[in-house]
């Protein structure tokens, strides 16, 4: 699932941001046109998807295997390839249900007064920092003063970078050089030097790393709110759906979020073969084996579908602190909507 921004958030300074539109920046989740089986699924429900990162991994899997027809609700999947336009499609009421929602530019929406919610995560925040791999740089604390490529606000992954760094007393804003840039440009600014480090995404990442040109500093975003917080949940993507849709066609929403969990549950227990299938390998852009054997390695826990005893109140935390770091306004109110399947 990747990270982008477009041109319509370009120059954009924090109040200016905080107070516009909600552009989102998402990972996505898709699956096929299906047959109903049950009388909810008489009514056709389009979702939207994004075709891009390791949010092709459960698209691929549904579209394979015929989940939604195998649970019963009759889904359009309408993909986007444009991260922005399918986020402002949902807010305007233009698609029923999203597999490309997340927690950040969601409340955005909420707060600007749209009557969305989140329903279920998705995948954890996988987003890593990369640099030269004889750069002499090993940790965050290492770049304070040096060139770092970032993405721009609303992106979930720059929504990372300043939550993790505020959580190790780093004002990232202030005290790293941000540079906006797509996250091609990143990896490519970063081997001439232009960069000191840049966000990179799976799956994009392990291909980076696979030419042996590139490494991490530090470790996966998820992996570093871990070990500082204590909370497993840290997303970058998940499912949300309009408050009516809930309400009215709930057994649809459940149905969607059904297909989602087997098809990662047959992900995980088979990755790698998923993985070199050629379908696959075409979704995510993966060619050799040795993009295959790292990619398979680094992404196995990034998929977190189930909330969980205590994931509502980690996702609430999660907000929280951004509300702290200054990404939101305000605390979304009923904006979190946790339905597991």
């Amino acid at each position: 699932m990747g990270t982008t921004t477009t041109n319509s958030f370009a120059g954009m300074n924090r109040r200016e941001f905080l107070g516009g539109t909600a552009g989102a920046l998402l990972l996505g989740l898709g699956g096929s046109l299906l047959a109903p089986a049950r009388a909810f699924a008489q009514k056709k429900y389009v979702v939207g998807i994004v075709n891009t990162g390791t949010s092709a991994i459960p698209s691929s899997i549904i579209t394979q295997m015929n989940l939604g027809g195998k649970y019963g609700v009759n889904l359009e999947f309408k993909p986007f390839d444009d991260l922005n336009a399918q986020h402002t499609q949902f807010l305007l009421g233009k698609i029923d249900m999203t597999g490309a929602f997340a927690l950040i530019s969601g409340s955005i929406g909420r707060l600007e007064g749209r009557p969305v919610q989140y329903v279920s995560p998705n995948n954890q925040n996988h987003t890593s920092l990369i640099v030269r791999a004889d750069a002499p740089y090993r940790r965050m604390e290492d770049l304070i003063g040096k060139n770092v490529g970032w993405f721009g606000l609303p992106s979930e992954a720059s929504a990372g970078l300043l939550m993790i760094a505020q959580a190790k007393g780093i004002d990232a804003e202030k005290q790293f050089r941000l540079r906006r840039v797509t996250p091609p440009l990143a990896a490519a600014l970063v081997e001439k030097g232009e960069l000191d480090a840049g966000l990179a995404i799976e799956a994009s990442l392990s291909k980076l790393l696979a030419t042996g040109k590139y490494k991490i500093i530090g470790k996966p975003f998820f992996r570093e709110w871990k070990e500082i917080t204590g909370y497993t949940l840290f997303p970058v993507g998940g499912l949300g759906a309009h408050e009516d849709t809930i309400r009215n066609d709930r057994a649809a929403v459940v149905a969607f979020i059904k297909a989602r969990n087997e098809a990662l549950e047959l992900f995980t227990k088979d990755m790698k073969g998923f993985l070199q299938k050629d379908w696959m390998k075409k979704a995510l852009g993966l060619n050799t084996e040795k993009e295959i054997e790292i990619a398979s390695e680094r992404i196995k826990d990034t998929f977190l579908w189930e909330w969980g005893p205590n994931g509502a109140k980690e996702a609430e935390f999660y907000l929280q602190q951004a509300v702290k770091v200054g990404i939101l306004k305000r605390y979304p109110e009923g904006f979190l909507n946790p339905i597991s399947a």
